[in-house]
């Protein structure tokens, strides 16, 4: 299974080493359809399964031009950890149990209701065309060759 962000307190519970304010990146989706997505592939069994559109997008981006999409959630992350808050770094729950904000909850309160807008289906969809119109230029010029 290949879940999107999901409403989970895994980021509050996971150790932090990083010194920055670490959560998902939207959209998130909430634990539920992990939950009946994982009920649905134990009921009808089948090699891989995504949760979420971006998982789909990534995936696809990925099988296209796997170096691109690598470079650029490099950048994405270096980009996010440059601006993010500061944190104190802290091992959380990985060793011993510990008290964080949402405790045991399935949810980890950061789901926004948000629904895929016109303008992120676009984005997406560019990405994808950018990304294919760029492996099929360098085929192209290596088959010049």
């Amino acid at each position: 299974m290949h879940p999107s962000y999901i409403d989970t307190p895994g980021f509050q519970h996971g150790a932090n080493y990083t010194g920055k304010v670490v959560k998902p990146a939207p959209p998130v989706f909430p634990a539920q359809k992990v939950a009946d997505t994982l009920l649905a592939v134990a009921q009808h069994p089948r090699p891989t399964t995504m949760v979420g559109w971006p998982a789909y997008v990534m995936r696809w981006s990925y099988a296209i031009a796997p170096s691109l999409v690598g470079r650029t959630t490099r950048r994405l992350f270096d980009t996010y950890f440059a601006q993010a808050d500061p944190a104190p770094v802290s091992e959380n729950s990985l060793f011993t149990p510990s008290l964080v904000p949402h405790d045991t909850n399935i949810s980890g309160g950061w789901a926004k209701p948000t629904k895929p807008r016109n303008g992120q289906w676009l984005g997406a969809a560019l990405v994808a065309g950018l990304a294919v119109s760029f492996l099929a230029w360098q085929r192209t010029k290596e088959e010049a060759r």
